[in-house]
């Protein structure tokens, strides 16, 4: 599909644009983020249209609207907006899942992949939940529920592919690294390095419909 091409180009344009001016312009890095996922979504769209709207492509089309979402409460205002890009990001993950489990694969739901891919993530996650839990205060539930869900969402993309599954564990990876960035302790360059795996991991979601279906 022509049109995917030229999105997919425009989305690497974009995107190497973005991290140019992370370190230079607020303004163009706010702007470039939230071009890049509209642009991420619309490739959603496109492949959704050209393969006849699969169950798995809406709710991943849904997922990244609510990723936007996300993107804008914690761009507008990371410590005001907080929550409200957390449960942007909670719905997100949720579709995610939901797309992970009406997906038709040979796969169980419940296979020795998902079961060691749960365990691995979860121990991970518990051990990271740990270095900053007593700075949470208030956020200890709800930053604990999440990381539930992002790690249910993680495992069970594993049914799919490796390629879907490498897309959410760099998702995890970049959630990973804002909460290190805002509870435990600043780390340099963390635009970049959040970007770096955060943008992948979407247009991996993304053309993961027009790939599954083809």
């Amino acid at each position: 599909m022509k049109e995917m091409e030229i999105l997919i180009w425009i989305i690497s344009i974009v995107f190497i644009t973005h991290l140019l001016n992370l370190r230079y312009n607020f303004l163009k890095t706010v702007i470039t983020k939230s071009f890049i996922m509209i642009l991420i979504i619309g490739l959603s769209l496109c492949a959704n249209i050209d393969k006849m709207f699969p169950l798995y492509g809406i709710f991943i089309s849904i997922a990244l609207i609510f990723s936007l979402a996300g993107d804008i409460f914690l761009v507008v205002d990371g410590n005001k907006f907080f929550l409200h890009g957390l449960l942007s990001f909670v719905l997100a993950h949720l579709f995610y899942i939901i797309s992970f489990l009406v997906f038709n694969t040979p796969i169980g739901i419940i296979s020795v992949q998902f079961i060691v891919a749960l365990i691995v993530i979860c121990l991970s996650a518990g051990i990271f939940y740990s270095f900053f839990y007593k700075k949470l205060g208030k956020m200890k539930i709800p930053v604990l529920i999440y990381l539930i869900i992002i790690g249910i969402m993680a495992s069970l993309s594993i049914r799919i592919s490796w390629l879907v599954f490498a897309g959410a564990i760099s998702f995890l990876v970049s959630d990973m690294e804002l909460a290190l960035n805002k509870f435990y302790k600043p780390i340099p360059h963390k635009s970049i390095f959040n970007s770096i795996f955060y943008f992948p991991a979407q247009f991996i979601f993304a053309l993961s419909i027009f790939l599954l279906f083809n």
